[in-house]
């Protein structure tokens, strides 16, 4: 038997989780073929979404003969539907669209039915910036930015004995 520890890479420590969820992709090891889902013989695996609130939620990757295209679904009761490319739609209707930024699916744009848009931009990851999922700024549908500043950033001076700046709460 195999133990796996902290699988999720949680962030900032082992069990937490700061941000507005990703995907995993393949999480479970069933892609089959050239892992691409095109096609029956070539499955891209199962995926597992893992919310904001810490929920887990697995898409089982199902190959559809009649539309002749790989979906993933889930059977759990939360009624969560992937659509189109690493989309998920939410029962009121809210789609949440995920990108590849820095190698990870996180989400980029949530839109609800009422037409609000929130846009979430990342940092990229740099040989000094190493985290891969940290947020650079949000935009709400009235244009209005909030931006992220992290402890090295021009104006926001790391303490070299302790990492951060003396005055710092965290």
């Amino acid at each position: 038997s195999t133990m796996t520890f902290n699988y999720n890479k949680g962030w900032p420590a082992v069990g937490w989780s700061l941000g507005y969820g990703r995907i995993i992709k393949n999480y479970d090891n069933t892609a089959l073929g050239d892992k691409t889902g095109v096609g029956s013989a070539n499955s891209s695996g199962s995926f597992l979404f893992l919310g904001s609130d810490g929920s887990r939620v697995h898409f089982q990757a199902t190959y559809n003969s009649t539309l002749g295209k790989l979906e993933h679904v889930t059977t759990d009761g939360t009624f969560l539907h992937m659509v189109f490319q690493n989309n998920i739609k939410y029962p009121d209707g809210t789609v949440v669209k995920f990108g590849d930024i820095n190698n990870r699916l996180l989400p980029n744009t949530i839109k609800t039915t009422d037409g609000a848009l929130v846009t979430i931009a990342y940092r990229p990851k740099t040989g000094t910036f190493k985290y891969r999922w940290a947020i650079d700024h949000i935009t709400d549908t009235l244009g209005r930015n909030i931006t992220f500043h992290y402890y090295t950033d021009t104006g926001y001076p790391a303490d070299d004995a302790n990492g951060k700046p003396t005055n710092a709460l965290a």
